[in-house]
């Protein structure tokens, strides 16, 4: 498969820009670098996938990204996006990268497993394999099955990121129960007003009122994205 034939955005890291690093939740991230699975899940605008675009590159942690959408249903373009990625993570092995048998794109369970096992020995260590928007998947897909295989061959330094909105779909509901997920939830993201402080200094705004922090706060609630965009329409008014 070609460049031109590969959406790009489905295998490209965001680009940060302005960004408040929450250095909580990166050292948290640290704590975590043993689980072979990390769970991010929160909604919309909470600010997962800023959190993991901003840990791959403040910690230059080769990052392998896939966009999952509706699309999603099958294996074939999954599995050629996925390869295509892999292609321009680390070019010096693409010679090496595994190409999915028919049975692999059946989603048998051995053939799955060998071609991510041939995947990682092309892939430098450590690495993050980050599915972005996994909720878009439905409950009986067979990629569910396939991340399940992922999870399992992954080497030592290898973890995989699924952000989400619903952490109780099957691959994490599975995985959990064999004590191999990590999973930063909704109320770890929850911002409070120090970070809204914190914030507000990265876009050149000082305070007037001890309050203020407060009042930003409350007027967004826990929403990273609407914090940003009130600090933005905020900027004149404060002194």
């Amino acid at each position: 498969m070609t460049r031109d034939e590969v959406s790009l955005e489905k295998i490209a890291r965001p680009r940060l820009t302005h960004t408040h690093q929450r250095s909580d939740l990166l050292y948290l991230l640290d704590e975590l670098r043993t689980a072979p699975l990390i769970v991010i899940s929160g909604l919309s605008g909470a600010g997962k996938t800023t959190l993991v675009a901003s840990y791959a590159e403040t910690r230059f942690i080769p990052c392998l990204w896939y966009q999952v959408d509706h699309g999603d249903k099958g294996l074939a373009r999954f599995f050629h996006c996925l390869g295509y990625a892999a292609r321009e993570l680390n070019p010096y092995k693409k010679a090496n990268l595994p190409q999915p048998t028919p049975e692999c794109l059946a989603g048998d369970s051995a053939a799955v497993t060998k071609y991510f096992n041939d995947l990682y020995q092309c892939l430098a260590t450590p690495f993050l394999m980050v599915f972005d928007q996994y909720q878009s998947i439905s409950a009986g897909a067979v990629l569910h099955r396939v991340i399940k295989y992922a999870c399992n061959a992954l080497p030592v330094g290898g973890r995989i990121v699924l952000i989400t909105s619903n952490d109780r779909q099957p691959t994490i509901t599975c995985l959990r129960a064999n004590r191999s997920t990590a999973i930063i939830a909704w109320h770890e993201l929850q911002l409070n007003p120090g970070k809204v402080k914190e914030a507000a200094a990265l876009h050149g705004l000082s305070w007037s009122r001890e309050d203020a922090a407060k009042q930003i706060q409350r007027n967004v609630g826990d929403w990273a994205a609407e914090m940003i965009l009130s600090l933005q329409k905020s900027r004149n008014d404060w002194g």
